[in-house]
């Protein structure tokens, strides 16, 4: 809904949880959140952009354990 301060804020919770709590749900998600902010809507929008690099190092951190 182009309101990224509030996707910030929403997804702030997602990615603080421990590894143990995430789920290939969530992963999912971000997934698609990640690819939203690569477009070019948002491409030149640095605070989108360090959203962006939060959530690739959260799913970088997910895809390194086995998922439950």
């Amino acid at each position: 809904m182009h309101d990224r301060d509030g996707a910030a804020e929403a997804l702030q919770g997602v990615l603080d949880l421990p590894a143990q709590k995430r789920n290939v749900s969530l992963t999912g998600r971000l997934e698609k959140v990640g690819r939203l902010l690569t477009t070019p809507a948002w491409r030149d929008d640095s605070e989108a952009q360090q959203l962006a690099e939060r959530i690739s190092v959260w799913l970088a951190e997910t895809s390194a354990r086995p998922l439950s």
